[in-house]
């Protein structure tokens, strides 16, 4: 099924602009003293002539989108900036600032890179990110939504649900919520590429009591409503944890399905109401298309529980629900990484088996004695045997040293296939045992 591509500028209705808090600025974020109107900051002259602003591509409640042109690279970048008439706003800007810390921390396949922080004439600041040629998740399912639900449009909305998961759960074991999944915030750019976008309103899940919040002020919501979860919408911050992603992505399945948004209102103020009260009428009843697949219906209701206690308990959890509902529908998930980008970063939590399909990657090994091992890595090798049995920490990073397609295999499936082929255990629990990832 072909990937539609639209311009990006479409004006989000007011249920689903994202709303952000007026809490207290994040202390640990520094800004030039011109971006906070002072007249004492120096400006970034080599900045502004390096970049050339090719026009809006993109525009939301806060900020909007600018295709730029690196003269020195020689490639289209996205910057995110604040709307004209919020510039001068420290707490938004610090906000901003804030977003390409988090952002940059997390590199995935499914996440859109950020690549540098900088400053316009005036000293106000903007992110320089992956230029994504695609579009967003709602603008996609606009076309969809014409026609038919068949086979070949469930694999296809599936595989974009994991896809989502696969980058929540990555920044989950980062320790990071992203806390504003919706359509909007994703970007489709081909029948298997997806970007989870905008980690303005991330937060950090394992901080500690005594850690202010990072991004909302005590019962205030912060989100959108139309997709928001009942803790975040009565602005319980310390509710919310990984779960609150949950409902989120319970939200885009909602969508998918049905076309509406699980709190659909007319305004924000109504969305936020159903959102607090965690009411969604029974997809059935709102669904364009008929005859909705069961098991996927469960699936997207138990992520959209009220009680955060009744939903899956991880992404990771709904991802393999979503695998098991519907795996007949499903190709086997694979993962794509471009030049230069972590697959498997030293120390990172791993959970499942990534076999090299197609590039090559470098694998870098350190120990107190040899010191740094490198290894080049050829489609075929597996990379992550350890997970096979367990959750594991990776004891090297591998980085993709082209562009690269890994093919995840889960620990389900080798337990499945231990079953049909138990002779295949010892060989297994061997490789393992031995392996350096």
């Amino acid at each position: 099924m072909a990937c539609p591509v639209h311009e990006l500028a479409a004006v989000e209705p007011s249920c689903q602009r994202t709303l952000v808090s007026p809490g207290a600025p994040d202390e640990g974020v520094t800004l030039p003293p011109r971006a906070l109107g002072r007249k004492d900051g120096a400006t970034t002259a080599d900045a502004i002539e390096r970049f050339e602003d090719l026009g809006e591509i993109d525009r939301g409640g806060t900020a909007s989108v600018r295709l730029m042109f690196d003269r020195q690279l020689k490639r289209t970048v996205a910057a995110k900036r604040l709307r004209d008439d919020l510039q001068g706003n420290e707490e938004l800007m610090k906000k901003l600032a804030r977003e390409v810390q988090i952002a940059a921390q997390l590199q995935h396949p499914n996440i859109v890179a950020v690549h540098d922080l900088a400053f316009d004439a005036r000293g106000y600041p903007y992110i320089l990110m992956q230029h994504v040629r695609g579009s967003r998740l709602d603008v996609v399912l606009r076309e969809v939504h014409d026609g038919q639900l068949d086979d070949d449009v469930l694999k296809y909305l599936v595989t974009l649900a994991l896809l989502v998961c696969d980058a929540v759960v990555y920044a989950h074991d980062c320790g990071i919520v992203h806390g504003d999944i919706k359509p909007a915030n994703i970007l489709v750019a081909g029948e298997e590429q997806l970007f989870v976008a905008d980690w303005g309103l991330a937060m950090s899940y394992r901080r500690s009591p005594a850690e202010p919040h990072d991004v909302a002020s005590e019962h205030f919501p912060f989100g959108t409503p139309a997709y928001m979860a009942p803790e975040q919408a009565s602005g319980r911050v310390d509710a919310i944890d990984p779960r609150t992603d949950v409902y989120g992505i319970g939200g885009v399945l909602y969508h998918m399905l049905t076309g509406f948004s699980p709190h659909e209102a007319t305004d924000s103020s109504r969305a936020l109401e159903l959102a607090r009260k965690g009411h969604v009428r029974p997809p059935g009843e709102v669904a364009i298309w008929k005859d909705l697949p069961a098991g996927l219906v469960a699936v997207t209701l138990k992520a959209l529980a009220p009680n955060p206690g009744d939903r899956h308990q991880s992404v990771r959890e709904l991802r393999d629900e979503l695998r098991k509902t519907c795996g007949e529908h499903l190709p086997p998930p694979t993962w794509r990484f471009t030049r230069g980008n972590c697959v498997v970063r030293c120390h990172q939590e791993v959970h499942d088996l990534l076999m090299l399909v197609e590039g090559t990657c470098l694998e870098i090994a350190t120990d107190d004695t040899q010191g740094y091992r490198l290894r080049r890595l050829n489609p075929g090798t597996l990379i992550g045997r350890d997970a096979l049995l367990s959750p594991s920490r990776a004891k090297t990073t591998v980085i993709a040293m082209e562009d690269v397609v890994v093919r995840v295999v889960s620990r389900e499936e080798i337990s499945r296939e231990l079953q049909r082929c138990p002779w295949l255990a010892p060989l297994v629990r061997g490789d393992s045992s031995e392996s350096v990832i």
